[in-house]
């Protein structure tokens, strides 16, 4: 499915660059070339932003990565956006596991100030999969729809670099971006 909509964008960007400057007069030698550069490029930045389904097991072996990896220090920076919430952004520095700093939209979180370290994520996912079982009382889906959960990991550390849920028949969308992520002894 992903990938027939990949190389279906990337023709569609390429007869939309082959329109553009048959509409300009531009010389002929210049159109194939044009056409074939413009869909790959296209298709290369569709395809690289791509995420694969969340799925328990995807969950489980990230989760194995980061306990093997995982520095006891890091400083983690996120946005989350959801579409019935304010837009978030998150800087938080954890040290020995414990947060030493939480910051919301640049002002200090006291409250649950744990629930966006990687532990943290990780424990949303978690929970996202066990809703996804039941949309309908889970994220408010109409019945007979079904709810979209896609991840992508670090390959080193394993900790969540992109999350994104979509459910079908409503706006309940959440998409939960790390913008940085630094092992604190990188970072001092």
């Amino acid at each position: 499915m992903h990938e027939a909509r990949f190389w279906i964008i990337a023709a569609l960007a390429a007869l939309a660059l082959l329109a553009f400057l048959l509409l300009r007069r531009v010389s002929p030698r210049w159109l194939l070339p044009g056409a074939v550069v413009l869909g790959l490029a296209t298709a290369l930045g569709v395809r690289s932003d791509s995420l694969a389904e969340l799925t328990q097991e995807r969950l489980t072996q990230a989760r194995e990565r980061w306990s093997r990896h995982a520095p006891a220090d890091y400083v983690l920076e996120l946005q989350v956006h959801a579409d019935r919430l304010e837009n978030a952004h998150f800087h938080l520095r954890v040290r020995d596991g414990e947060v030493l700093e939480a910051l919301q939209n640049g002002s200090v979180r006291a409250a649950r100030a744990d629930a966006y370290t990687v532990a943290g994520l990780f424990d949303i996912l978690e929970r996202e999969l066990e809703l996804a079982l039941d949309p309908s009382s889970g994220f408010g889906a109409p019945a007979g729809y079904r709810a979209y959960l896609k991840a992508r990991f670090d390959p080193d550390y394993g900790y969540p670099l992109r999350y994104r849920r979509s459910v079908g028949g409503t706006s309940n969308a959440v998409e939960i971006t790390v913008l940085r992520f630094v092992p604190e002894f990188e970072a001092d």
